[in-house]
């Protein structure tokens, strides 16, 4: 029959346990050092970025006016006014940023911009692909990368 462990040892270990810092919940994560050196071409964007790790890329800045756009146009659908959009977005940063793994460089104006711009992005990008008869021939996005979408 197996004796009980002394108290000393459930001592330390309830000690151990105790000091244990919980993990973050990270959801959002960069690509690992390790794999971004087999193929470091594969892994930077080349159309558009959607989250902070590649903000202010110039070759990259050319989308953003596009995404500014689709805000736009969520807003005239929606008839909500941009600022509600904001103090939305300005409400959920602190929270938005806990979910990235690593450092982001951008600050809270700035977030908040990107979660705002990106987040009606993606909304309407989902819309209209689901939907196509709300494409239109002039959509910038679509009409470039749709294909690819498919």
């Amino acid at each position: 029959m197996a004796r009980e462990p002394p108290n000393i040892v459930l001592d330390l270990v309830g000690e151990k346990l105790h000091r244990l810092t919980p993990t973050p919940q990270f959801s959002i994560f960069r690509v690992p050092d390790v794999l971004r050196k087999l193929n470091e071409k594969a892994y930077e964007p080349e159309l558009l970025v959607i989250v902070p790790y590649h903000q202010r890329k110039d070759n990259l800045s050319a989308f953003e006016g596009h995404k500014i756009s689709y805000l736009q146009t969520l807003i005239e659908r929606t008839g909500i006014p941009y600022p509600d959009y904001v103090r939305a977005m300005w409400a959920l940063e602190e929270r938005a940023r806990k979910c990235y793994g690593g450092s982001i460089s951008l600050g809270k104006n700035e977030f908040v911009q990107m979660m705002l711009f990106d987040g009606c992005f993606i909304v309407e990008v989902i819309r209209k692909f689901g939907l196509p008869h709300l494409r239109g021939d002039d959509d910038p996005f679509l009409n470039r990368v749709g294909c690819y979408l498919t």
